[in-house]
């Protein structure tokens, strides 16, 4: 069953609606290690193994946000056009973009909220930095490989489909 936007305006939200989220998760991830790769440098990273737990632990507090509504409006809105045929191209490229997306949460997820969860801790004892470390390596795989290739689908599907 396919929905019926009324309005031509409404039909352009909803094409590019999966574009403007995974835009903002994108920009969001490259912020989250443009702002926290200063901590490895070696004048402050003595400091940042005893500063980063409390700040961690606030910063997660409200960070969790972006993750809990961005995803899921990211997939519910790449739903709703395979739902309202975009086009058999513009189909194919939302719902590559949809599983980009969820591979971020499901391939990454588990091991980087792991990580997470050992920085606000303070584990391993001494070593935050070394956490933190590979949570911006991997960060930075997962930037590239899951949330730019969901980007390209969603905005290649817009341009498609409008």
């Amino acid at each position: 069953m396919a929905l019926n936007f009324n309005t031509s305006t409404g039909t352009s939200l909803i094409r590019l609606l999966p574009a403007l989220t995974s835009t903002t998760l994108l920009t969001y991830a490259f912020s989250e290690s443009l702002f926290l790769t200063p901590f490895m440098h070696p004048t402050i990273r003595p400091q940042s193994n005893s500063f980063l737990p409390p700040y961690f632990a606030r910063w997660l507090a409200r960070a969790k946000y972006v993750i809990i509504i961005g995803y899921p409006a990211t997939f519910l809105a790449g739903a709703a056009n395979l739902l309202s045929s975009p086009g058999q191209f513009a189909t194919k490229l939302y719902g590559t973009g949809m599983l980009f997306s969820l591979a971020h949460i499901f391939v990454f997820g588990p091991r980087m909220l792991g990580l997470l969860e050992d920085i606000k801790k303070g584990v391993p004892e001494g070593d935050v930095m070394g956490s933190l470390g590979t949570w911006l390596r991997i960060n930075w795989v997962r930037a590239w490989t899951t949330d730019f290739l969901a980007w390209g689908c969603f905005v290649g599907a817009a341009a498609a489909s409008l």
